[in-house]
This record gives structure tokens, sequence and C-alpha cells, in this order.
């Protein structure tokens, strides 16, 4: 995943089986496809260390 503005890789998603499609909603919920099924995931802001 990358952020929007600057196209920085923020994070990784490792996965056992091929990604066949992924979508991010507005409301941060990340749904993964790969052969084995689908997966919904809450993506949470962090919170910058020391706030």
């Amino acid at each position: 995943m990358w952020a929007r503005e600057s196209g920085t890789v923020v994070t990784e998603l490792p996965s056992a089986a091929p990604l066949r499609t992924a979508e991010l909603s507005p409301e941060g919920i990340l749904l993964t496809a790969t052969e084995h099924g689908v997966t919904a995931r809450q993506i949470l802001a962090s919170t910058p260390a020391g706030g």
C-alpha cells in the first residue's frame, strides 16, 4: 500500500497465495481476494510517537 499524495510505500501485505485483487474503501476497509478466499481487514491510522 502507498500514500496517495506522495506515492511512498507505507506497508506491505504478505500472502501465502497470489493476490487476485485488492480494494481499499474510503472507510479504511481492505478487501483482498486470493485463490483461497476473500478477507476484509480494517486499516487504522497510526498515531505519531509521543502523540
